[in-house]
């Protein structure tokens, strides 16, 4: 997405193109399509993060070069419980409100 003249989305902007799967850039988050990239999902998330990428997913938010959520084919929207950052922590706020109102997989693996 660099270089692709879209504009910063902030935080509220954020919430409605995340419920929707749209793409979006900010700062240090962004939500667009899925790569191999895991970042710094724990072995047991980036190994079925990266199960899902081979069945199809997608949609991915991350933090950085990390995924912090994403639409799996087989469980709908996938939310880690990891603690980050105080700022990744703030962007997993942004993913949870967006997601208020859809049943969210979230502890499906421990960590």
């Amino acid at each position: 997405m660099k270089g692709s003249g879209m504009a910063y989305t902030n935080r509220r902007q954020a919430v409605a193109k995340i419920a929707k799967r749209e793409a979006f850039k900010g700062n240090s988050m962004r939500g667009d399509t899925p790569s191999t990239l895991t970042g710094q999902l724990p072995r047991t998330w980036r190994d079925l993060y990266l199960d899902d990428l081979a069945r199809g997913m997608d949609y991915v938010v991350w933090s950085y070069s990390t995924p912090i959520a994403w639409h799996s084919p087989r469980f709908g929207w996938v939310v880690p419980n990891v603690k980050y950052s105080v700022t990744t922590t703030i962007q997993q706020g942004v993913v949870r409100t967006a997601l208020a109102d859809v049943v969210v997989t979230e502890g499906l693996v421990s960590a």
